[in-house]
């Protein structure tokens, strides 16, 4: 191909099931073109889960150039346009990419694929097939993969010494990693079902719940144990790293949890995982691959 060496630049910025789902495309392209160079901007955090062996190769922060030049008719930040010329091929996943298009394109040899970052919430497509979209034309693939996530050994290995040191072993339990919150109150289900789930679902387990409470979740924690009279012992996992999170649940023996950007992370380690969809559509947002299943509440 005539882009097989070629460097790439993808631009999303989104929450953290968007980014997961990203994964798609970048094993697409690594997949096909094995020596291509896949730079990712947008919210560093995020997108460092994106790196790693057949995934992409770096990412970077958009906090640290001045895309606000982009946008009017006045000159483009020198180091923006510095940064924007060492990239062959340019995807912008969002809802100003066309606006910008001509102003992204600072060599003439460069290829631009804006591409709305969303499609419309009504769609029966999967988000996955919504962001291969964006580069059908030099790279159409039928069948998007599942989205996934590289594992990092190294934290691997710490996850397990750090559960270790507050009570939670794998060897004689079961460790049932449980998220009751989500990022919008829309998409949490009723506490009641989630019980009713718990206790369906884990009858005559040696069970260890690992309550997993992100810095919006701490209501629906709350919220949880107060109502729910809980009869298993459970740990609480608050305020971990992306990448601790990702760690815990590639080890977790299953998870349970909301339309989440922490269910996306569970199912894309291949986690066995239940998803509870209250309002969002399942046909665009639902965790992809054969041990996610779903629960309509």
């Amino acid at each position: 191909m005539a882009f097989a060496k070629e460097k790439w630049l993808i631009y999303r910025t989104g929450a953290v099931g968007d980014t997961v789902l990203l994964s798609s495309v970048i094993q697409s392209i690594k997949t096909s073109i094995p020596h291509a160079e896949i730079e990712l901007l947008g919210i560093q955090e995020r997108m460092e889960l994106l790196v790693g062996d057949g995934f992409a190769d770096r990412a970077r922060s958009a906090e640290t150039l001045r895309l606000e030049t982009l946008f009017g008719t006045g000159p483009i930040d020198a180091g923006l346009t510095a940064y924007l010329s060492q990239f062959d091929i340019i995807v912008w996943y969002s809802s100003a990419g066309e606006i910008l298009h001509r102003r992204l394109q600072v060599r003439p040899d460069q290829r631009i694929f804006p591409w709305p970052a969303l499609p419309p919430e009504e769609s029966m497509d999967h988000i996955t097939q919504h962001y291969h979209r964006a580069i059908e034309s030099i790279l159409p693939i039928k069948n998007p993969p599942i989205p996934r996530l590289p594992l990092d050994e190294q934290e691997i290995h710490s996850m397990k010494i750090h559960l270790a040191e507050k009570g939670i072993v794998f060897y004689n339990h079961f460790v049932l990693a449980l998220h009751v919150g989500a990022g919008s109150p829309k998409k949490i289900a009723p506490f009641p079902q989630i019980y009713e789930l718990l206790q369906n679902q884990t009858q005559n387990l040696q069970l260890q719940i690992v309550l997993i409470q992100g810095p919006a979740d701490e209501e629906a924690v709350n919220g949880f144990l107060c109502h729910i009279p809980l009869d298993k012992t459970y740990a609480l996992f608050s305020n971990p790293s992306l990448a601790a999170l990702t760690a815990f649940l590639s080890l977790a023996d299953a998870y349970i949890g909301n339309d989440s950007g922490v269910s996306h992370i569970a199912a894309a380690v291949g986690c066995p995982s239940l998803v509870h969809f209250v309002s969002s559509n399942p046909h665009l947002w639902r965790p992809l691959g054969d041990h996610v299943h779903l629960r309509f509440a």
